[in-house]
């Protein structure tokens, strides 16, 4: 869980492209370049299809759920459950390749 000053600074940054309480893609984008996120290129793609696959904004709670945690090192069991979903594989949901595993890995130097 995020901070009392750490979800003001969400707030702001979110309020920089939110309208009317919403954000679309783009402004997700403008502020990943913003804060200097940038997920490998497949986590982004598999990012914004769980964003927006259904819907073409998010509100504040869901945008403060991916900077939570990127913030922070204390994981909840609904973290984890939505994190192994974003990684899944959609040929067989529930399962992580192992190649994507090595993937991850590597590119954060374990």
């Amino acid at each position: 869980m995020a901070s009392l000053q750490q979800k003001t600074q969400l707030r702001k940054i979110f309020g920089l492209k939110a309208q009317d309480g919403k954000i679309d893609q783009e402004g997700i984008e403008w502020i990943f370049d913003l804060v200097g996120f940038f997920p490998p290129p497949e986590q982004h793609e598999e990012l914004m299809a769980m964003l927006f696959s259904k819907k073409n904004l998010i509100g504040f709670e869901e945008f403060s759920r991916i900077f939570s945690m990127k913030c922070n090192n204390h994981f909840t069991a609904n973290d984890i459950e939505n994190a192994f979903k974003l990684l899944s594989t959609r040929e067989k949901p529930g399962y992580i390749k192992l190649k994507k595993v090595k993937k991850i890995l590597m590119e954060n130097d374990f």
